[in-house]
């Protein structure tokens, strides 16, 4: 499971075009070995893993916009209602925003640091 989506993902980014093609195989001998929430998990770690290695900023860069986007909708809702003195949650929404921002970009930065040559993409214009 793991190597079939691993093909699946990484053809993702502009190359050449994916294609199915089918094989013939034989049935199961046996039960299933599967196990909905530990495969789950699994998986989905999996699948996290491999998005965070190719660009780690598609997942902290929304993130962090959805908690700063919050955070300013109840800076204003305080300003408004309690003249300009911000409740602690909305400045640790705020600082919460900032630092995923920030791993976001260490993580881009390793990412791209341990990248081989051959896998950098070329600027376009």
């Amino acid at each position: 499971m793991d190597s079939r989506s691993t093909r699946l993902v990484r053809p993702g980014k502009p190359t050449p075009l994916v294609r199915y093609v089918p094989i013939e195989y034989a049935t199961r001998a046996g039960s299933s070995k599967f196990h909905p929430w530990a495969d789950t998990r699994r998986y989905l770690l999996q699948v996290i893993r491999m998005v965070l290695s190719y660009n780690p900023l598609r997942v902290f860069l929304p993130m962090s916009t959805a908690l700063l986007v919050i955070g300013l909708l109840k800076l204003g809702y305080d300003v408004v209602d309690k003249g300009f003195r911000p409740a602690a949650n909305t400045l640790l929404l705020l600082f919460a925003s900032f630092q995923l921002y920030v791993v976001g970009l260490l993580a881009d930065l390793i990412v791209r640091t341990n990248r081989r040559p051959d896998d950098v993409e070329l600027a376009t214009w």
